[in-house]
């Protein structure tokens, strides 16, 4: 489909489902999210969002950085 969208964001609170009610309301549904208004089907349990980069601090110890971008792969996604 030509009306997809790649959309890097920053969540702010960390509240519960931030990225997937903001997105909705702005008309923009993830992939697959049934709950906030995608007409997508993806297999069960599926939506497109994923983490690509993770930063937290260890309990006795330093901050945890992951970036796993290059394991994104957007084509997986469309068909």
């Amino acid at each position: 489909p030509n009306n997809l969208a790649l959309i890097k964001a920053q969540p702010i609170t960390g509240r519960m489902h931030q990225i997937r009610i903001h997105l909705s309301f702005l008309g923009l549904p993830i992939l697959g999210d049934k709950l906030y208004a995608s007409n997508v089907i993806l297999p069960a349990q599926t939506i497109a969002l994923c983490a690509s980069n993770l930063e937290f601090p260890l309990p006795k110890g330093p901050k945890v950085t992951i970036n796993a971008e290059h394991l994104f792969d957007i084509k997986s996604y469309i068909k």
